[in-house]
């Protein structure tokens, strides 16, 4: 009898044991990404590759370090193009039924890692621009709505009133929005460095390209909606 109970206790250990060493198997690391804005842009290049263009883009109003832009790929589909802008990317083609339907997106392994090294460090290096810092302009309305101009300018330009700049945004004074909705890892990075206290939206932007194959180019905020959804990726994919 004894040695019943103890051959049954001896099973008990062992499935428990089986139990935990598989769900810690199975168990995968994830990182959740959640969205709460949906923008519509117009766009004359840049995204939308030197042409006229409509994009979208899911952003986080408080926090502006990932982003998900998307772009209609004929009737059907839509092609979206992913940044944790210090971390991972992806780009990938999905129905526009399986985008709209579920509440979360599962990208599981189907990302790349940036890489942040001493390659991104000689951009900024090697190009001016990225050392200048955001001056505020002046104060404007667009779309009936307060908003203000900044620019990426040598302070004692500014000082002398010289404010003609062919690159510079317009951000909405919106206090919903407590980071403002930087495209990519550099102009973010030159935004921080700035160390402006400013809330809002990005609502225009001209650019100023330095690549001689492709024109400079306007960007302007259509409409904005509030839209939940919820991305997550598995981040310990070998």
């Amino acid at each position: 009898m004894t040695k019943v109970i103890l051959m049954r206790q001896l099973v008990c250990v062992l499935v428990f044991l089986f139990s935990v060493l598989s769900f810690s198997q199975n168990t995968k690391k994830e990182k959740i990404y959640e969205f709460n804005y949906l923008l519509e842009y117009s766009s004359t290049g840049g995204e939308c590759f030197d042409k006229k263009c409509k994009f979208f883009k899911l952003i986080n109003s408080n926090d502006n370090t990932y982003n998900l832009t998307f772009y209609n790929k004929g009737k059907d589909s839509f092609n979206l193009y992913f940044k944790d802008l210090y971390n991972y990317f992806s780009n990938a083609e999905i129905l526009k039924t399986d985008f709209v339907k579920p509440d979360t997106l599962d990208f599981k392994c189907g990302y790349k890692n940036i890489s942040r090294n001493g390659y991104a460090n000689e951009i900024v290096e090697l190009d001016d621009s990225y050392k200048l810092n955001y001056h505020k302009l002046k104060d404007t309305v667009i779309n009936g709505k307060e908003a203000v101009k900044f620019a990426p300018i040598r302070k004692r330009r500014l000082k002398r009133g010289k404010i003609d700049v062919d690159d510079f945004v317009v951000i909405e004074n919106n206090p919903e929005f407590k980071k403002i909705n930087f495209n990519n890892y550099f102009e973010l990075e030159q935004w921080n460095k700035s160390k402006l206290d400013f809330e809002g939206l990005l609502v225009f932007r001209k650019i100023k390209v330095t690549n001689r194959n492709l024109k400079n180019f306007k960007l302007k905020l259509v409409n904005t909606v509030k839209f939940k959804k919820v991305l997550k990726l598995t981040v310990d994919c070998e």
